[in-house]
C-alpha cells in the first residue's frame, strides 16, 4: 500500500482537477526521486513475482510450500484497486507529451512509463474491466499511429497483451482480441514501411526515420507475442510454465505478410552489431 501510495503521490493522480501548467510540482527532485523509486521497485517485485506451488513429503506426509512472492497475491490481500495503473499510464502520457515538462525529467519518465507498463502487464488481471478495455483501445490506438516511442514499445505491447485476457471472457477469446490488433499493427506498418520506400524525398526527413524506427520496433515486439524465453527448454520449467498467468498465449503466432518482411528486410543493414566479443551476423531472411 505505500508503494502505491507513493506511486500515486509522485503523479498527481489525486489532483487532476489542476491544469498542466499547475504540475511543476511533479518535477521538484524530491518527487521525483519518490516517484522514481517507487516505480523501480513495483517493477522489480513484478520481475521477481510467480505463483508457489504446494506439493506434498511422502516420508513424513507434510506439506512443502514454494515461498516465491506472488505480486498478484499480495496487492489482492492489500485490497488495492488495479485501476491507479492505467491512470499512471494516462498520466505518464500526459506528461512526457506536455510542452511545460522538463527536457531533463523526459528520460526519468520513459524509464518509469516503462515500469508502469510491465507491472500493468503482470497484475492485468487486477485493472477493473472498463478501465482495462479503454486502456486497451488507446493503446491500440497509439501503436497504430506509430506514436510510441521506441524505448516502450516492448512494455507497452506487453501490456497490451496482458490486458487482453482481462477483457476477454476466457483464453480462446483473448487470443482471438491479440491476433486482432496484431493483425492491424502489421498492415499499418507495412503501409507506413511502404510508403517510405517508394518515396525518395520523404526517406531523408527526420520525422520519416523517426517514424519507421519505431514501426521496426514495434513489428518486432508483436512478432514476439506468444513465444517465451524458456520455449527452448520448456521440459525442464514445467512447474513455472503451469504458474504463469500469461501461459493462454504461448504458442500464438500472427506472422507478418510476406511484403511486410520483405519491408523490413530491404530496410535492416547486411549484418546485426556484434554481441560482446562475438562478430556481427548476417540479418536474417525471415
Amino acid at each position: 500500500k505505500e508503494l502505491k501510495t507513493a506511486a500515486v503521490d509522485s503523479l498527481g493522480l489525486d489532483q487532476d482537477d489542476q491544469s498542466p501548467s499547475d504540475h511543476s510540482y511533479l518535477f521538484e527532485k524530491e518527487t521525483q526521486f519518490m516517484r522514481t523509486g517507487a516505480w523501480c521497485i513495483l517493477e522489480g517485485l513484478a520481475g521477481c513475482s510467480h505463483k508457489g506451488t504446494s506439493n506434498t513429503q511422502s516420508s513424513s506426509n507434510r506439506n512443502q510450500t514454494d515461498t516465491a512472492f506472488d505480486l498478484v497475491k499480495a496487492v489482492t490481500r492489500s485490497k488495492i484497486d488495479g485501476g491507479f495503473l492505467t491512470s499512471a499510464w494516462e498520466k505518464f502520457r500526459k506528461l512526457r507529451g506536455d510542452d511545460n515538462t522538463p527536457d531533463d525529467s523526459k528520460h526519468q519518465l520513459s524509464a518509469s512509463t516503462r515500469a508502469c507498463l510491465r507491472v500493468m502487464a503482470k497484475l492485468a488481471s487486477l485493472v477493473p474491466k472498463a478501465a482495462a478495455n479503454e486502456t486497451l483501445n488507446e493503446m491500440k490506438s497509439f501503436l497504430l499511429s506509430n506514436s510510441i516511442n521506441p524505448d516502450v514499445i516492448a512494455a507497452c505491447v506487453s501490456a497490451l497483451t496482458a490486458l487482453s485476457a482481462t477483457v476477454a471472457k476466457n483464453p480462446k477469446e483473448a487470443k482471438a482480441v491479440c491476433g486482432d490488433w496484431s493483425r492491424r499493427i502489421f498492415a499499418r506498418c507495412e503501409e507506413l514501411l511502404g510508403m517510405f520506400v517508394t518515396s525518395p524525398l520523404k526517406a531523408s526527413e527526420e520525422s520519416s526515420v523517426t517514424s519507421v524506427t519505431r514501426a521496426l520496433f514495434t513489428i518486432g515486439e508483436v512478432a514476439m507475442v506468444g513465444f517465451f524465453a524458456d520455449d527452448d527448454g520448456r521440459d525442464n520449467m514445467e512447474v513455472d510454465v503451469k504458474a504463469d498467468e500469461t501461459e493462454w498465449v504461448r504458442g500464438m503466432r500472427v506472422s507478418p505478410s510476406p511484403k511486410l518482411l520483405s519491408l523490413v528486410q530491404i530496410l535492416l543493414p547486411p549484418k546485426l552489431p556484434a554481441m560482446g566479443a562475438d562478430e556481427p551476423v548476417h540479418t536474417p531472411s525471415t
